[in-house]
């Protein structure tokens, strides 16, 4: 394999590909964590009971999220059960991955 310093002539456009590089793996994992999450969407038929957008229903964060976040490690469950948890974290994991 050879350097970068030989791929990239000079040394802006070689502190920009380590900056790309450093930013590619957040990235990375911000998408792979959403797509992880799109089966416990569809597993709820989260999709249907919350299919309004922005907000979910009538609110922007559900008293359910609240519930659950209030309390996380007694409420873990919630995280993979509750359709309104399951629908706003999947949600909130999209909007992560594209801003």
């Amino acid at each position: 394999r050879p350097s970068p310093a030989v791929a990239h002539g000079t040394a802006e456009a070689l502190a920009a590909a380590a900056k790309c590089r450093r930013l590619a793996l957040p990235v990375a994992a911000a998408v792979g964590i959403t797509l992880l999450s799109g089966p416990f969407v569809a597993g709820n038929d989260a999709g249907r009971a919350f299919n309004t957008w922005p907000k979910m229903n009538y609110d922007w964060v559900p008293p359910e999220v609240v519930r659950a976040v209030a309390n996380p490690f007694a409420n873990m469950r919630l995280f993979f059960e509750e359709t309104a948890v399951v629908q706003f974290n999947h949600r909130t994991l999209a909007y992560a991955s594209v801003f």
